[in-house]
């Protein structure tokens, strides 16, 4: 049984990872809160980073809850992950690419996953270049 605290982490990360896919999906109506930022064209579409950032990262987050989750979620995972890059590599000071390093660091070797420590530190190391990332600022 989960614990309150982390049932409801359970029940967030869920919430977020349904909102991301309708984004990845193009639901634009799920996102009219985001007309406010002024985003043009919209951020609810496949093709933004938005969308696919927003969506992995819930589905990441989930995803560490459980061993199994975290199983069936590495695919499409790494799947938005490597559209995101594709899409803006530099996205919030290389978020995409600081993230992909991260999920090769820390996936399950084959035959349960693609970790792959080579493509996690080129990848990290060019995400350096793009900046700090937004989380260390919170640690300064």
């Amino acid at each position: 049984m989960l614990s309150k605290e982390k049932g409801e982490r359970v029940a967030y990360f869920k919430e977020g990872m349904a909102w991301g896919k309708r984004a990845v999906q193009g639901d634009t109506p799920s996102f009219r809160c985001l007309e406010s930022l002024n985003l043009s064209p919209n951020p609810a579409a496949p093709d933004r980073v938005e969308s696919n950032t927003w969506y992995i990262a819930n589905m990441g987050m989930h995803g560490e809850i459980s061993v199994l989750w975290g199983l069936i979620y590495m695919l499409k995972i790494e799947k938005y992950l490597v559209k995101a890059m594709e899409t803006d590599s530099r996205y919030e000071n290389g978020l995409p690419t600081r993230l992909l390093g991260r999920f090769y660091q820390g996936a399950y070797p084959w035959p349960f996953g693609p970790a792959d420590k080579t493509k996690a530190r080129v990848l990290l190391e060019r995400a350096l270049s793009f900046g700090k990332s937004p989380f260390q600022y919170l640690d300064s």
